[in-house]
């Protein structure tokens, strides 16, 4: 996550803020007299701003509409739950003005809208935009979650949400959620549709650390990918789950500091985890080192070197840092490891010493 985009959402919620605060401002009927009060309550009630083909465009980009769309077909596209709250917010502000658009720009306007209520766990509302749109089953799939959701209301602690559902053995009718209630922290959830109903069979907390949650089941394995609060920084949590006996065991964990990719290769789904490298250099020169884990019968393994054009760019780009700061002994390994990357040859952990470095 860079500076860029966390200063961007900053000023959204500010944005946001300042207009829900002044449509609540009421004005004493006493003193609103006069052309003065007239004035006043323009200033204090501003008009919604426009929605316009530049907004749309910008919404798409920042809430992660875009890049949802538009990733490989062998890749899982994660998007920050973040995005789609402020996402949300400016979408309710403009919702009035959709009467007054274009059919092509309602159309894309509907498209935005449904995505980001199914992100955000408004299964019922993205059905009903979906259906308007003529996407008739995305909004059976999405009804279905819909009823879902209703009917396991009772599971859920009080004041809690589901912001998140996936079936994990449909089959079985066994389904995984993500609850949260407020800012406090969330909470995974596995039920089961019964004959007598549904039942809770086991859950999960989440750090109080965690800003955003993906839930993505693979097979009979459930990956719960944590997004923590970092600034500038991205670090990213993920767990490895399995069901048995109703009971979700912990298998792998991963730690990723900017974000995590999820990618097919070769059949095979594979984890991408990045790491700042580099003593000497300030965190934006910092490259970012990418590890692959790979999904197999023995659970996930390394297996960085199954891939060696992930690692093309790596010995340029270090080397060129070398020239500018030839103190710094941690980039001459990982200069080494990507040569020995690109000839197909495995490399190990780190030595102690540039583990510290590392991670100071």
């Amino acid at each position: 996550m860079s500076t860029q985009y966390v200063e961007q959402c900053d000023a959204w919620e500010a944005r946001v803020t300042e207009a829900e605060e002044a449509s609540a401002v009421s004005l004493p009927n006493a003193s609103n007299t006069g052309i003065g009060s007239r004035s006043r309550e323009k200033t204090m009630n501003p008009p919604t701003p426009r929605l316009t083909v530049a907004f749309l465009a910008e919404l798409e980009e920042q809430s992660g509409f875009d890049w949802f769309h538009a990733a490989p077909r062998h890749e899982i596209p994660l998007v920050s739950s973040r995005r789609s709250y402020i996402a949300e917010k400016e979408l309710k502000l403009r919702e009035r003005q959709l009467l007054k658009l274009s059919p092509t720009l309602q159309r894309r306007f509907l498209r935005l809208y449904a995505w980001v209520s199914g992100q955000r766990g408004n299964f019922e509302k993205a059905a009903i935009f979906q259906r308007k749109l003529g996407n008739a089953k995305e909004a059976d799939w999405l009804a279905f979650q819909a009823t879902v959701v209703t009917r396991i209301t009772v599971l859920l602690q009080p004041g809690h949400c589901v912001r998140a559902i996936q079936p994990l053995e449909l089959a079985q009718g066994i389904w995984v959620v993500f609850a949260v209630k407020g800012n406090a922290p969330g909470e995974v959830l596995v039920v089961q549709k019964t004959s007598n109903g549904w039942r809770r069979l086991d859950s999960v907390s989440l750090s109080e650390e965690t800003e955003s949650v993906v839930l993505v089941c693979l097979g009979k394995e459930l990956l719960v990918i944590e997004d923590q609060i970092g600034g500038s920084w991205q670090p990213t949590q993920v767990t490895n789950y399995q069901l048995r006996m109703g009971k979700l065991h912990p298998t792998k964990e991963f730690f990723s500091e900017h974000g995590v990719r999820l990618r097919k290769f070769d059949g095979r789904w594979t984890l991408s985890t990045f790491h700042c490298i580099g003593y000497c250099l300030s965190h934006g020169e910092q490259p970012r080192w990418l590890e692959v884990f790979q999904q197999g019968k023995n659970g996930w393994q390394l297996a960085s070197v199954k891939y060696p054009e992930l690692f093309k760019d790596y010995p340029h780009q270090i080397r060129s840092l070398l020239k500018r700061y030839p103190k710094d002994d941690v980039l001459p390994v990982y200069l080494h490891w990507a040569e020995r990357l690109l000839q197909g040859k495995p490399v190990g952990p780190p030595p102690q010493k540039h583990a510290q470095k590392i991670d100071t």
